[in-house]
């Protein structure tokens, strides 16, 4: 029992559902946007300290609203996956392509949960970035750390934006089996 609630429930689980390769390829667009907006802001940008400082006022003002709508859609996505419907999905497996109705709610599931932790994580950090750069601490690195952390924010930002694309499709898939069904 212990394996089974290990393999399908929690962290590690939501993790594996997802996977090392889906995360690879959904980081590749926030790594380059995140890459340019960096490479413009120190190209461009005279104050690395200010221009953090938006970035985090950005996040912290995108973000709460961003992830009250994410848990809003995913609490209407648990109430759908008690249907009738779902349940013949479940049922729906492809040995061809080794596709099942099963995998589709469990990667919908998965991008939902890490799409809320990324999105969480960025909120998180920004609030505690905000609170530390209010500080005004000033070492020799200051700009080398602050262009970093424009990246982390950026790419997080970008990441937890970019991944809806995935969600989107997924939430489709499920709406087209449900009819098909």
């Amino acid at each position: 029992m212990s394996d089974f609630i290990d393999n399908n429930i929690g962290l590690r689980s939501m993790v594996k559902t997802y996977g090392w390769n889906n995360l690879l390829i959904d980081s590749i667009l926030p790594a380059i946007l995140a890459f340019l907006v960096t490479t413009a802001s120190i190209a461009y940008c005279d104050d690395s300290h200010a221009l953090f400082d938006k970035i985090l006022t950005l996040c912290i003002s995108i973000l709460p609203s961003y992830l009250g709508l994410l848990v809003a859609a995913y609490t209407i996505l648990l109430t759908l996956l008690t249907t009738e419907a779902v349940a013949k999905l479940k049922d729906i497996v492809d040995d061809e392509n080794g596709n099942s109705g099963k995998r589709l709610i469990r990667t919908l599931n998965s991008d939902f949960a890490i799409c809320i932790l990324i999105a969480g994580f960025a909120l998180l950090l920004s609030f505690l970035f905000s609170v530390n750069s209010s500080l005004k601490i000033d070492f020799i690195y200051a700009d080398a750390v602050n262009y970093l952390l424009i990246f982390l924010m950026v790419f997080l930002l970008f990441f937890s934006l970019t991944i809806l694309v995935n969600l989107i499709e997924n939430l489709y898939n499920i709406g087209q089996t449900t009819t098909i069904l």
